[in-house]
């Protein structure tokens, strides 16, 4: 496009080059042949693959991210945006002639994103029973009331972690995967999909059908809704994992570095979902918009019993990170 002309749209367009030149840059530097050879390796891995809980079957945010800027570099170089320095052209370029590998990385996606019936359409998890041996989520299937660890000061004053529930493979989650925290990815994931499928194509050659970024987007809002809410539209809670299992997340996570960390309680994520961008899911599925609006409402009020109920799960609701969620409800029809 030409940049001469009006003044603001020359400063707009002169952002867009720049970043558009960044995002090529980086996304080629990133997307080695290490990194393909790991989406081959990950491509027909199942759970039953899975006996320990390293990392290297996940699918992970890393992925989710590199598929989001692919996606948004396709529609900017569609609509005529081009890159700012030499660099971004030659970075550019050399991903043009790495289409087959990211479509495997679109595949890994569709691979990871599991499907299954319900009585409102099909849901969708994510990753589903891959990280059921995974440190972070070792006690997913444990929801009872005493904290696995604490801390007190030992003779040399320095705190010691006990544990009061030893860790035994009840605790395991068989579908464990994601987090809802984590899981966050998903909502400019999906909303970039769905826009610039056509992009994806042209861009990138992916053209595999089973690739429908608005039924899978309305499949992970039902999973969210069927499966994540506790059921309550007075109190509304979310389930710690995607699966829908609700046990401890993190359990002494780092507790190596010294942070004391007891792990995150059933519900103890439930901040995630209004102030992570899934408030949006509300403008196809009315159920999530009654949930959101009424999470707003009881962060609004003064009665005693809902002001006990959001501090203890939604700390952050009337705070700045608040902001996000209520751009996200102004947006709702």
């Amino acid at each position: 496009e030409n940049c001469t002309g009006d003044p603001a749209k020359r400063a707009g367009n002169e952002f867009l080059f720049h970043t558009f030149n960044t995002m090529a840059v980086q996304m080629n530097r990133w997307l080695t042949s290490s990194y393909f050879a790991s989406v081959e390796r990950r491509l027909p891995i199942t759970t039953t693959d899975i006996k320990d809980g390293n990392s290297r079957y996940y699918f992970s945010d890393q992925d989710l991210w590199f598929l989001t800027i692919l996606s948004d570099l396709s529609a900017l170089h569609r609509s005529g945006i081009r890159p700012a320095k030499a660099d971004g052209k030659k970075a550019f370029d050399e991903l043009r002639q790495k289409t087959a590998g990211i479509q495997k990385i679109f595949d890994l996606f569709l691979a990871r994103a599991f499907l299954s019936p319900s009585p409102g359409g099909m849901r969708a998890d994510l990753d589903r029973g891959f990280w059921k041996f995974h440190f972070d989520t070792r006690y997913a299937g444990y929801t009872g009331d005493q904290s696995p660890v604490s801390w007190k000061e030992n003779r040399e004053n320095k705190a010691e972690m006990i544990t009061s529930v030893p860790w035994d493979n009840r605790y395991l989650a068989a579908d464990a995967g994601w987090d809802i925290s984590h899981a966050r990815r998903l909502v400019p994931a999906l909303e970039t999909f769905t826009r610039n499928r056509k992009h994806i194509r042209a861009v990138w050659g992916y053209d595999n059908p089973a690739f429908d970024p608005e039924a899978l987007r309305q499949a992970f809002a039902n999973q969210l809704v069927e499966k994540i809410w506790n059921g309550d539209l007075k109190y509304p809670l979310f389930s710690n994992f995607w699966s829908g299992d609700n046990g401890l997340y993190r359990v002494a996570y780092a507790n190596q570095t010294g942070r004391q960390f007891v792990g995150y309680p059933p519900y103890g994520l439930s901040i995630s979902i209004p102030s992570g961008g899934y408030p949006v899911w509300g403008a196809f599925h009315p159920t999530l918009r009654t949930i959101f609006n009424n999470i707003y409402q009881l962060s609004q009020t003064d009665d005693a019993e809902a002001t006990s109920f959001v501090s203890k799960y939604y700390t952050s609701a009337k705070r700045i990170q608040s902001l996000s969620f209520l751009s996200d409800l102004v947006a709702l029809p």
